[in-house]
């Protein structure tokens, strides 16, 4: 999608780079979308008005309620990652598609990273809800949920 095809909301969560960001809508609004473009934007290096260095997938961490839509998620993320193979980063770009497969996506595996995208977070028990509050409050994740 172009930039200028997202709602004036989409465009804030999925240009926000800091502190915890809430994307709560209905079924079939987007929600999924925006976390993809987020991300890929993210691994890219191409948040609008925001200069980050690319992020490696390596260094994320994106949580779903379960292990089928983890991969989903991946595939999706994989697709936006094609389209844009030989735009800005591009280099970077391609070394994330070789990565992607490898990278923490699904239920709650992996110990840190810097993406936390949630869709069902009352589903985990006390001690994994700990574990994110206490990854949350030292910086080590963002909560998209």
């Amino acid at each position: 999608m172009e930039w200028s095809d997202w709602s004036e909301e989409q465009r804030r969560a999925i240009s926000r780079h800091e502190g915890n960001t809430l994307v709560s809508a209905s079924a079939g609004s987007g929600k999924t979308a925006v976390v993809v473009e987020h991300v890929v934007r993210l691994i890219a290096g191409t948040l609008e008005d925001v200069k980050l260095p690319p992020v490696p997938v390596k260094r994320m961490l994106l949580l779903t309620f379960n292990n089928a839509v983890g991969e989903e998620l991946r595939g999706k993320i994989h697709a936006e990652l094609l389209r844009r193979v030989n735009g800005e980063n591009a280099e970077h770009v391609r070394d994330q598609l070789y990565d992607l497969p490898f990278a923490d996506i699904g239920t709650l595996l992996a110990p840190e990273g810097v993406l936390l995208y949630l869709d069902e977070i009352q589903y985990f028990n006390k001690k994994q809800q700990q574990s994110l509050l206490e990854f949350m409050e030292n910086g080590k994740i963002t909560l998209i949920a």
